[in-house]
């Protein structure tokens, strides 16, 4: 009855699940209704589409076309809005690799999607490339309507290749960059070009660009190599009347001043070492309005050539030597020269060191805050509204001096002189406490300030906030626990010597990683890298923001020299993560540190004692080194070189094994592999027991018969009462009589029987690990009792062998 009950309710359970599943999928239908409902009263779904397009043109300046696509994903309203918006699809930043035709075909044509979504508006293209084989289609097509065109391909290439051998126009191209290509190929419709940057580009194929481009507004360029033929003899020179900011960098020939002549300059920026007034002066000269912003990166500068620019309101200094950086300050002051600089707003001193900063500038800064002084001389109206100092120690990105309190203490300022630039230094720096993390810092009570109420000033002095920001930070060398009071903030002699220790890499979750000073391998870069994904994903940081955090996450020499003395900080902060990771690379490892990889990876076999899982992982280890190079292998090839290492037993039973022989996956392979792996320890294991064993039992019958012998030994002996009567040499049938107590010698029959079954040749024993005829600590056996190895023996110790091993495996 009791199993009637229990089938009649297992079939009212089966009639009523259909049911209720209707029921369920008529709820969730409902579900998704109302929330479909509720979206529509969401505060972005409910503004006008004017403003969301506003929004989405402001969300996507500057950002990578990516940001676009992910307008898309949102929802229907969103992507909707965004096809219909022409403004988003006019700028494309395309990178290609080696690609093949087919690939590169696929890319033309999503390039003539992106573009065709942009309607009649102009067009602004990035293209970064390895060929410029799918650059000629683009630009041809896109010709009349480019506005912006930035191309970057590998150094050495040129516009004259085989793919753009005939002269493009580009009627209304504006803004050009040119990086890693000599471009000498530029079209002669360049009137309305106004911006112009090239990273790979002599002297003379910058003049040829000012005479061809009239209305060009910004120029800069750069040499990253010297070039022989890069001389300049009797040239035209050259006069460019709408040119406002021009720049030029280190490797450029000079002598270029000499040939042009820029008379509506406003912003010049020089990073150029051995300048002199030949060649300065005269170009000053040619410069008809108020120059009005100067920067200038040389070892050298000449008061002369600051004299001749008295509009200048914004002036950066870096790199100055000893007696320029003398001759600035002497003459920044008012009390030596009234005339010097005297609309000067905005002052910049750039890798400057903590013991340059002396009481003579203070002096000279104070009287460009100051309207007047004791004496009652009145300064010009014009005063310093803002200075910075920015010291570089060595290894460590530049620091900011936001408090001068070190300074003051050291040098004895007054603190009257120090009053007036409280202003300057208004801005709170964006990490209080330099070179603390934040459980330091939170130990770490902000100091009071170090200015006292002043006497009643007159009327005439200006108000200041008192300044509370802690000391400069001490030279990374000192240890953090020293004196934080201690006023020698002197950075040590820097020694150039790589040090024989392996770099250190601090890396959190919460904080960008830092890689100090040390012996780098890939195998700590790998790390870096993984250190500063999990750091850009927990932060969510854009692709333009992860450059400038990478970039201070270095403290090697090399890096941080790359950086500050060849002045690569503005390029790097425009390459992405994997561009300054590959440069990182090339600079610390060795130039066959792939090669070397590849080699220890192919040549990598198991050890004896070495499991299997272990020696798979050391393999796969070093192929994830190779990530993003040429020598890097997939699974298949892989597998084929663990396949290669295994130890020679093990190869006989992964043979042997049909489930992991026929395994196609990857990871359950491996797991496979294991499994016989393991099988086959475990057999060698009880193989060691048995040996073990059998050892044990010959070493007791060794043991019992040499006992015997030596028995037999002590009853042939004399005894004591007729030893003294017996001292008598032995006669040669004594002698004969005693080396017959010895097992006869083995004959070449009995040495290959034993040979042939793992056998000692000492003592005679068949299937033993000892099995040499060197060893010393078995004896013969005795002669008593000894019996000639036959086969017979040899199958008796057979069956001794595998009864001891159905004995061993039963327990």
């Amino acid at each position: 009855m009791h199993l009637d009950g229990l089938k009649n309710k297992l079939a009212a359970l089966q009639i009523s699940i259909p049911e209720q599943r209707r029921l369920l999928a008529e709820s969730v239908e409902r579900q998704t209704a109302i929330h479909s409902q509720l979206d529509a009263f969401f505060p972005i779904l409910t503004l006008p589409l004017e403003i969301t397009t506003q929004i989405f043109l402001h969300y996507v300046t500057n950002q990578s076309p990516k940001v676009v696509l992910r307008i898309l994903a949102v929802c229907r309203l969103w992507r909707t809005c965004a096809l219909s918006i022409p403004a988003l699809w006019n700028t494309l930043k395309l990178s290609v690799g080696y690609e093949n035709k087919e690939r590169l075909a696929l890319l033309e044509r999503n390039v003539d999607a992106w573009f065709g979504r942009a309607g009649a508006l102009l067009l602004s293209l990035t293209y970064s490339s390895y060929s410029d084989s799918l650059l000629s289609g683009i630009i041809r097509r896109y010709a009349a309507r480019l506005q912006s065109l930035h191309l970057s391909l590998v150094p050495g290439s040129s516009f004259q290749s085989h793919h753009l051998r005939d002269r493009i126009t580009l009627p209304q191209l504006e803004t050009l960059r040119v990086d890693h290509l000599t471009f000498n190929h530029l079209t002669s419709d360049s009137h309305h070009l106004e911006t112009f940057t090239a990273q790979e580009i002599i002297a003379r194929e910058a003049l040829d660009v000012l005479r061809v481009a009239p209305s060009l507004r910004a120029f800069a360029f750069h040499s990253w190599r010297l070039y022989n033929g890069d001389f300049l003899y009797d040239e035209p020179v050259v006069v460019n009347d709408q040119l406002t900011s021009f720049s030029f960098g280190p490797l450029v020939n000079a002598n270029i001043l000499r040939f042009l002549a820029l008379p509506a300059l406003e912003d010049w920026f020089v990073n150029h070492r051995g300048l002199t007034d030949d060649i300065v002066l005269p170009f000053r000269s040619r410069i008809h309005g108020p120059l009005e912003k100067l920067t200038l990166k040389s070892d050298t500068l000449s008061t002369r050539w600051l004299e001749k620019m008295p509009g200048l309101t914004t002036l950066d200094l870096a790199h100055l030597e000893l007696q320029s950086r003398t001759d600035f300050i002497r003459e920044l002051s008012h009390h030596h020269n009234r005339g010097f600089l005297p609309a000067l707003k905005n002052l910049t001193l750039d890798n400057w060191k903590p013991h340059d900063v002396d009481n003579n500038l203070f002096d000279a800064l104070t009287t460009r805050c100051t309207e007047d002084d004791e004496s009652g001389h009145e300064y010009p109206r014009v005063q310093l509204e803002s200075f910075e100092l920015f010291w570089c120690p060595h290894s460590s990105p530049r620091l900011k001096a936001t408090d001068f309190t070190g300074v003051v203490e050291r040098h004895g300022v007054a603190l009257q002189k120090l009053a007036a630039l409280a202003k300057l230094a208004s801005r709170q720096p964006s990490i209080p406490h330099s070179l603390r993390t934040r459980g330091q810092s939170k130990a770490v009570e902000t100091p009071s300030s170090p200015l006292t109420p002043l006497s009643p000033e007159p009327k005439s002095a200006p108000s200041f906030t008192p300044l509370t920001a802690p000391s400069p930070p001490p030279p990374p060398h000192l240890d953090s626990e020293s004196d934080s009071d201690s006023t020698d903030s002197t950075p040590s002699p820097f020694r150039r010597t790589m040090p024989g220790n392996l770099a250190v890499l601090e890396s959190s979750a919460t904080k960008p990683p830092v890689l100090h000073e040390g012996e780098i391998t890939q195998a700590i870069l790998r790390q870096f890298e993984i250190a500063f994904k999990n750091y850009v994903s927990y932060k969510s940081l854009e692709r333009a923001q992860q450059a400038s955090i990478l970039v201070g996450c270095f403290r090697d020499y090399r890096i941080t020299d790359w950086l500050e003395i060849d002045d690569e900080r503005d390029a790097a902060l425009l390459m992405t993560a994997k561009e300054i990771m590959a440069k990182v690379r090339s600079l610390v490892l060795s130039p066959s540190w792939e090669r070397d990889l590849r080699i220890v990876m192919n040549q990598r076999k198991q050890g004896k004692a070495e499991p299997f899982a272990e020696f798979a992982t050391a393999v796969r280890s070093t192929n994830s080194l190779l990530i993003n190079t040429e020598s890097h292998v997939d699974d298949e090839r892989v597998r084929t070189l663990l396949e290669a290492g295994m130890l020679p037993d093990l190869q006989e039973d992964y043979e042997d094994d049909p489930d992991a022989k026929k395994e196609k996956k990857f990871l359950l392979w491996l797991v496979e592999v294991e499994r016989v792996d393991t099988k086959r320890i475990r057999a060698n294991g009880r193989l060691r027991v048995i040996a073990d064993e059998q050892r044990k039992a010959a070493d007791a019958v060794a043991a019992a018969n040499n006992k015997r012998s030596t028995a037999n030994d002590n009853n042939d002996r004399p005894s004591k009462k007729n030893r003294n009567e017996n001292t008598a040499p032995l006669s040669s049938s004594s002698t004969s009589s005693a080396d017959s107590k010895r097992c006869p010698k083995l004959t070449a029959e009995e040495s290959q029987l034993l040979k042939s079954n793992h056998g000692c040749c000492k003592c005679r024993v068949p299937f033993v690990a000892h099995a040499t005829e060197a060893v010393k600590t078995y004896p013969f056996p005795a002669a008593v009792g000894y019996k000639p190895i036959t086969p017979a023996t040899i199958a008796h110790w057979a069956h001794a062998v595998i009864c001891g091993a159905c004995k061993l495996t039963a327990n």
